[in-house]
């Protein structure tokens, strides 16, 4: 509606995209965030009302494209591929993923990753071992994620396991 928007959070959650992706790219998660933050600024000042945008059998679709990012953790294939390979758009996809699971695939896969790690490091090995083991870019991608979703890096969740076991 207007050339110039006030919206500062949706200016901040652009900015954190944009750190995140320069600092670890990850083609899923590019491919993911771009097109919701895009989505979330049409939804907010466009005069245009949305269709409807519930995608037909979203649970088999989730559980399709989870099992996918699990067995190949290493190397996770495109949103364009994991589409293509259901016959749905990319916006179809993570429509269909986040309502069925609650978070769009790269979070997902992160998330999955992390658990991983986690099984791992109480195995003894070392976060950077996890980290390669499990689909992470590096120790550092591996700490953010993990601190994200367990609140500790994970130096220290390795070294309280260890300290437990002695």
């Amino acid at each position: 509606r207007e050339p110039v928007l006030d919206d500062p959070e949706l200016a901040a959650a652009l900015r954190r995209t944009h750190t995140d992706l320069s600092a670890h790219p990850d083609p899923l998660e590019a491919e993911s965030r771009l097109p919701w933050l895009l989505t979330a600024l049409a939804r907010r000042h466009s005069t245009a009302r949305p269709g409807d945008d519930t995608v037909p059998d979203a649970g088999p679709v989730a559980r399709a494209v989870r099992d996918r990012l699990a067995d190949e953790l290493l190397a996770p294939p495109s949103l364009a591929e994991l589409a293509a390979g259901l016959g749905l758009s990319r916006y179809q996809l993570l429509r269909a993923f986040r309502t069925t699971m609650g978070v769009p695939p790269y979070a997902w896969l992160a998330q999955y990753r992390v658990t991983r790690a986690r099984a791992l490091l109480d195995a003894g090995l070392r976060p950077a071992e996890a980290a390669a083991l499990v689909g992470f870019a590096d120790q550092a991608h591996l700490t953010r994620w993990f601190r994200r979703v367990l609140g500790v890096t994970p130096a220290a969740y390795r070294n309280s396991v260890q300290d437990a076991s002695c």
